[in-house]
């Protein structure tokens, strides 16, 4: 009879307890959503300022040597061609050594 009663006062604390905490959790939720959004912005902030700078200086380069303009170099022998079947890349087929045979030194 004494364990029973022990028994339903206990679980009735830890419900008690669980109720508590669990308000306890709603309430902090929100708070810990509002701080991480905030420090995201703040980051975001932080790395937007050095990006912009950095393509400021970038966009020169890029405009200077993009793809869509020709090369002072002339294309590069492995780039693809803009028609199927046309450009640079090696056509013809080297088979393989047959067995046995190999590069005698």
């Amino acid at each position: 009879m004494v364990d029973a009663t022990y028994r339903s006062d206990l679980r009735e604390l830890n419900e008690l307890n669980f109720a508590r905490l669990d308000a306890k959790l709603e309430q902090r939720f929100p708070q810990l959503d509002a701080k991480v959004e905030y420090v995201t912005a703040a980051l975001d902030s932080k790395i937007e300022r050095p990006t912009a700078a950095l393509d400021a200086k970038v966009a020169p380069f890029i405009a200077e040597f993009s793809p869509f303009d020709p090369s002072p170099f002339g294309p590069h022998p492995l780039s693809p061609s803009p028609q199927c079947g046309e450009g640079g890349r090696r056509s013809s087929f080297v088979p393989p050594l047959p067995k046995g045979e190999g590069v005698r030194g």
